[in-house]
């Protein structure tokens, strides 16, 4: 606890000695976050202890459809290989629904199905999501707090988890490219006795670079790291190399720099 004070104290500190001489832009204040962050998510990972590893991809597609000022509506898939990119381990669909009562943030709604090619633990969720996100210059920082109810087969009744995600994003310079990265953590807040370990599940980091291309697209291209606490078997350290492509179809004006709506994960 006194580490993240410490590092916010700092973080702020320097946040106002670059207003004050001028450099608030450019990458350098966003590679200084980005380094709070891995500081922050490596705090949620519990004692070292024996965990298998494991090299993977990633795919995730976004499309966003914005109805109106007030709602907009998403659908997430994503593909993933696993065992050292050797073979294809998850097919994840997600659509939902969110609701902007303001610019800075947002209340979000959605299923996901999570199909596991190699376990019979098909996982079927429902989330309720609230997301805050704060604009100063040209970095967005963001904050989302998500409750899932996860039905997994073979496991009776629900299982209750909380996520929090912290991301934040700033352009290089006044080109369509940009830096990114987001740090998270996942809780249960209930115990079958079987599937899913009780308490802390997962945590990931993850930072990479993005590209608009036009107004409506965007590509992202980065590294996640990503441990999991199991139940009987050793945990799991993945090295992850996420490749993600996000499509939005009523975008009218190319957007040079991160938006505050840019992503819904």
């Amino acid at each position: 606890m006194n580490g993240l004070k410490s590092c916010r104290r700092i973080l702020s500190h320097q946040i106002n000695i670059d207003r004050e001489t001028g450099l608030f832009s450019t990458t350098r204040q966003a590679t200084r976050l980005m380094a709070v962050m891995l500081f922050i998510g490596s705090l949620s990972v519990p004692a070292a202890r024996a965990a298998d590893k494991d090299t993977r991809l990633w795919v995730p597609v976004q499309l966003i459809n914005p109805y109106s000022d007030a709602w907009t509506v998403s659908m997430h898939t994503e593909l993933r290989w696993q065992d050292n990119l050797s073979e294809f381990g998850d097919l994840i669909l997600s659509p939902a629904i969110h609701y902007h009562p303001g610019k800075s943030w947002h209340l979000s709604a959605g299923y996901k199905y999570h199909e596991k090619y190699e376990s019979s633990s098909d996982e079927q969720d429902i989330y309720q999501e609230f997301s805050f996100n704060k604009k100063r210059g040209d970095l967005v920082t963001g904050y989302q707090l998500r409750m899932e109810q996860r039905f997994i087969d073979n496991i009776s009744g629900v299982i209750h988890r909380l996520r929090f995600l912290t991301h934040a994003s700033h352009p290089i310079r006044e080109g369509p490219h940009y830096l990114f990265g987001h740090v998270s953590a996942f809780f249960n807040l209930n115990d079958k006795g079987e599937g899913p370990v009780h308490g802390f599940e997962q945590s990931r980091i993850y930072f990479g670079l993005g590209r608009h291309i036009g107004s409506q697209i965007a590509i992202e291209a980065g590294y996640l790291w990503g441990y999991k606490s199991k139940r009987n078997d050793d945990d799991l350290s993945a090295h992850v190399i996420q490749l993600g492509l996000s499509y939005n179809t009523r975008a009218k004006a190319v957007p040079l720099k991160p938006n505050v709506r840019d992503s819904f994960r």
